[in-house]
């Protein structure tokens, strides 16, 4: 778990990398600490069964006609998860150029699956963001409200953020910037 606050410039900053047992009390902790100044990361160590993934922790849709990508993920994100996602959305942007956007949403983070699926979430975006338009986070949660704050300083997109049950205002963002 990566605890993180934030100072009078409302950068945010890690404080710490504590390891705690189970990612449901990892989950439990970081939700806790979720204030206006404050929050968490949650991991969980990743196990596979039989070295195989079945399920996919991340729900995506691709709307061709509109060129908007919907992302939700569902638990701790997977490093498969983009990769899966990427074989998806990377035909499109070879035969359209760009995406008008990108639609994230979440009630709350899940968290990535290890280390190594943040580190591929990274290589995801430093892949894609230069060929997306908007990117909308429609979520209550903390940390994905100030994700944007941290991701305008390397990511290309306009970031806007939409509470819980706003998808529709979010779509129409997404396709018309207005």
């Amino acid at each position: 778990m990566l605890p993180f606050s934030r100072d009078a410039d409302g950068d945010s900053r890690v404080e710490a990398a504590i390891e705690v047992r189970g990612a449901e009390l990892a989950r439990t902790i970081a939700s806790r600490m979720a204030q206006a100044d404050r929050g968490a990361v949650a991991f969980a160590k990743a196990r596979p069964r039989a070295g195989k993934r079945e399920i996919s922790m991340i729900r995506f849709e691709l709307l061709k006609d509109a060129g908007v990508l919907i992302v939700e993920p569902t638990a701790p994100i997977a490093a498969d998860d983009f990769r899966e996602i990427s074989r998806a959305v990377d035909p499109y942007l070879g035969e359209n150029g760009k995406l008008n956007g990108l639609l994230v949403e979440a009630k709350s983070f899940p968290g990535w699956e290890s280390f190594g699926a943040l580190l591929e979430h990274i290589r995801f975006v430093h892949d894609h963001h230069r060929r997306i338009d908007r990117v909308a986070a429609v979520t209550d949660s903390a940390f994905l409200k100030i994700a944007p704050k941290i991701a305008e300083h390397f990511a290309h997109p306009e970031i806007k953020v939409f509470a819980s049950g706003e998808r529709t205002k979010a779509l129409a963002w997404l396709q018309t910037g207005a």
